[in-house]
């Protein structure tokens, strides 16, 4: 955590104890925010905390999809805005990955100039990466905002 009035570097693998550790350090958040709310949301990062979903190191996509190999990802018994989160992001995840191996797998198929060194690498991180997926989940309206917010309304 960086001291208070300095700016923090930047962390891709933060986890919810960095967050939680923001919250309650951070001046600007300190002096922007109601004690009662940055309390509600550390609260709300503690209980994720718990969830072995949330741990700092996941895993990751080239370990979860094989080509050849179907997954099934068993969300049943989590919350449907939670249920959300999850898909939401590995979606995301899924398809910022694909569009880079597809890049590179492009330029080995067009470029001819690359040096011997640069194509074997290029070869490499397209082999090392996530194969191409196909995605489909069970009755995907139940993920849907726009349907949690009618079933919301009906309880």
């Amino acid at each position: 955590m960086a001291q208070p009035g300095s700016v923090a570097s930047t962390n891709r693998n933060y986890s919810l104890t960095d967050l939680i550790d923001c919250i309650r350090e951070d001046r600007e958040l300190l002096e922007s925010y109601q004690a009662e709310t940055r309390r509600a949301v550390t609260q709300q990062l503690s209980t994720f905390q718990r969830n072995p979903l949330f741990e700092s190191a996941g895993t990751s996509l080239t370990e979860l999809l094989t080509p050849g190999r179907m997954n099934v990802l068993v969300l049943s018994h989590l919350s449907g805005p939670l249920r959300l989160v999850i898909l939401s992001a590995v979606i995301r995840r899924l398809m910022e990955e694909r569009m880079t191996t597809s890049e590179a797998e492009k330029h080995l198929a067009i470029r001819t100039d690359f040096a011997a060194d640069e194509r074997a690498r290029l070869e490499s991180f397209v082999a090392s990466s996530v194969p191409k997926t196909l995605v489909a989940w069970t009755r995907p309206r139940t993920y849907s905002p726009r349907n949690e917010a009618r079933v919301q309304a009906k309880r």
